[in-house]
């Protein structure tokens, strides 16, 4: 099972080429290259354990949430946030809980959505 600390040591920040994917990173060895999506969607996949169900439960009860913002001026870009009850915030530009969100909270993603972009892939 994978960990907080082994997952940040192995994440490579690689923006998406053309179409945005999700995707949960899970190669059991080397470099695990992603975007601030699938740093979230992974982090989240970790503290549930490494289960898909367990994570999508997780979310569907109150447990964690993403949140879409902005990078602040001068990137001003799309960026996706964890939440996690009892944790705090975490994001791949900051990859360490803390008890506030170091962006301006936007757009918590809904179940119905958070759900379809995952099993969609993009």
């Amino acid at each position: 099972m994978m960990t907080l600390a082994e997952f940040n040591e192995r994440f490579v920040y690689t923006p998406d080429r053309g179409r945005d994917r999700w995707s949960i990173l899970t190669a059991p060895t080397g470099p695990l290259y992603g975007d601030c999506e699938d740093y979230a969607l992974t982090v989240l996949w970790i503290e549930a354990g490494c289960s898909e169900p367990d994570m999508h439960r997780m979310v569907r009860r109150g447990g964690a949430a993403l949140w879409f913002t902005h990078t602040p001026p001068p990137r001003n870009i799309g960026h996706m946030m964890l939440w996690r009850r009892g944790k705090g915030w975490i994001d791949n530009n900051h990859p360490h809980w803390s008890k506030t969100a170091r962006y301006p909270k936007e757009d918590r993603i809904e179940w119905p959505i958070f759900e379809a972009r995952l099993w969609l892939k993009g």
